[in-house]
């Protein structure tokens, strides 16, 4: 079992604030997407700072995928190519955005100074977060009412 994992991207010839990068996944690192959070995010999504090990809290950030991943993981045969459509549109949305990321973060950084930035890169994560909260909250209960007759 996991609570949570993580892939560490170091990017020395980028600014720290987007050079390293922080891919976390929540519960079952092989079905769960990959949520970037940027060196320089300045804070992290509320749902991120609920503990929801020991119990269960819809407001936490593992819940969700918790919930779709077990159901997803008793019917695996009927389920595998969802989740992994779905693992893999958000592999490819934070890979394709990289490039924006990093020049957006420029252009705010020139513009408006760091705290802006920063603020930038904070709601990129939290958007980004969120989407993928949403997605496996859909999975969730697509399984549930799929297999309310039995598994």
């Amino acid at each position: 079992q996991c609570a949570y994992s993580t892939v560490i991207q170091c990017r020395g010839w980028l600014p720290d604030a987007v050079g390293g990068v922080a891919w976390v996944a929540f519960d079952n690192p092989g079905q769960s997407p990959r949520i970037p959070v940027f060196a320089g995010t300045s804070d992290l999504p509320d749902a991120f700072k609920i503990d929801g090990q020991l119990r269960y809290d819809e407001n936490a950030a593992v819940w969700p995928f918790r919930r779709a991943n077990k159901l997803a993981t008793v019917r695996w045969g009927d389920t595998r190519g969802e989740m992994t459509d779905a693992r893999r549109h958000f592999t490819d949305k934070g890979f394709a955005e990289m490039p924006y990321v990093e020049s957006r973060y420029a252009q705010i950084l020139e513009a408006e100074g760091a705290d802006a930035a920063s603020r930038f890169l904070t709601g990129y994560t939290a958007d980004f977060a969120g989407a993928a909260m949403q997605r496996w909250t859909e999975l969730g209960l697509r399984f549930w009412s799929r297999f309310a007759r039995g598994f």
